[in-house]
């Protein structure tokens, strides 16, 4: 039930954004034809260059919590194990699946309910017990976690990654700018192409 609902809302979504472009792209392509200085000046307005690197220098800053860690790994640790014994308690004792099922049986068919609710009892188990040895070496030994600890402090930069995409490339304005009404006439017929489609497919069809 869940899942047509999703279906249904994401398909009417599309094809309302893609009726939408259909009507402004029809315009667009109209008004290059026509009068082609109407388009090339909200152009300059909205080509304005905003870059995200800026925005990511915060989220790239190294946040150490090492110390107060080792400095406290006994409560860590303990606090680490309850919660790992509580979660195991209830998957394997309160909850032992069927509660599970039925809560998701409302959302998914029985069968996708039933494995959902497995699989998700059984990641809890194994994660859970991960971590009460995880908990167990942070109480008594924490330093045998180093290894893991250089492990997990790799640093990936999401900027560095991403530097190619903030190169400005400004190589369909000019060749727009030099055949306006070609492209006018392309991006009519193409919008045309798009309103009629959908349209019909909502309108005549009823495509839900």
């Amino acid at each position: 039930m869940l899942l047509k609902i999703l279906q249904k809302t994401i398909w009417q979504t599309f094809l309302w954004v893609a009726l939408l472009g259909g009507v402004t792209g029809l315009l667009m392509g109209i008004t290059l034809i026509f009068k082609s200085s109407i388009v090339f000046r909200v152009s300059e307005r909205m080509n304005v260059w905003i870059s995200t690197r800026q925005a990511m220098r915060p989220l790239e800053a190294h946040i150490d919590i090492e110390r107060a860690v080792y400095r406290w790994h006994r409560l860590v640790g303990a606090l680490l194990l309850a919660g790992a014994l509580f979660t195991l308690y209830v998957a394997t004792i309160r909850f032992q699946g069927p509660e599970l099922s039925v809560v998701l049986g409302k959302f998914f068919r029985v069968e996708i309910a039933k494995w959902i609710g497995q699989s998700l009892r059984l990641f809890l188990m194994v994660a859970n017990l991960a971590a009460l040895v995880f908990a167990a070496i942070m109480i008594l030994r924490p330093s045998a976690l180093k290894p893991i600890e250089v492990w997990a402090n790799r640093q990936y930069s999401g900027r560095q990654a991403t530097r190619d995409w903030e190169i400005p490339r400004n190589l369909i304005d000019p060749f727009v700018q030099n055949n306006p009404r070609l492209i006018g006439v392309l991006l009519a017929l193409a919008s045309v192409c798009v309103l009629v489609v959908l349209g019909y497919a909502k309108f005549v069809a009823h495509v839900v």
